[in-house]
């Protein structure tokens, strides 16, 4: 038995959403095996049912955080499917970590009267 004949005919139809469908034995004895595979950039699996699909757009976006100067880490705050350009640079240490952008490099400046003399001002 095919169950993604039977449960799920497109995979782009209500049960698995746009998702693909693969049954690996067709044994009738084989059964609840199916799994519904997100498509990519989006990965997730689901047995016998609709996968729970996530996006992390560093896996996408990644290069323009390492690559930036200094080398910035990449952050995506929410990986749902549906949350598209929230991902985050963040600058490095010793910069201040409210120094990020989003979707983008960030601009990291490291003023050291700021960080280290925060007394000079009264002065």
């Amino acid at each position: 038995i095919d169950e993604c004949a039977a449960a799920c005919p497109t995979c782009a139809g209500a049960m698995c959403g746009t998702q693909t469908c693969d049954d690996p034995s067709v044994l009738a004895t084989d059964l609840g095996d199916w799994t519904c595979t997100c498509v990519a950039p989006s990965s997730g699996v689901g047995i016998a049912g609709p996968a729970v699909c996530v996006l992390d757009e560093c896996d996408l976006f990644g290069a323009v955080c390492e690559t930036a100067a200094p080398p910035q880490s990449g952050n995506d705050r929410n990986t749902a499917q549906l949350s598209l350009n929230d991902w985050e640079c963040v600058c490095p240490m010793p910069y201040p970590a409210t120094q990020v952008a989003t979707a983008m490099a960030a601009d990291c400046v490291l003023d050291e009267c700021v960080e280290t003399c925060p007394t000079c001002a009264g002065t």
